[in-house]
């Protein structure tokens, strides 16, 4: 819970507000690396 308490409320670049960036998007969609591996 601490992981994605933590990445609430930061604002993160994405590469533009119509046509993101794939790669960073997903980044931040996904920030915790223990939720990532949770639901691969």
């Amino acid at each position: 819970m601490a992981e994605l308490t933590a990445a609430q409320g930061q604002s993160v670049e994405i590469g533009g507000y119509y046509h993101p960036d794939k790669q960073k998007a997903s980044q931040a969609m996904r920030p915790s690396a223990t939720f990532n591996q949770l639901i691969s």
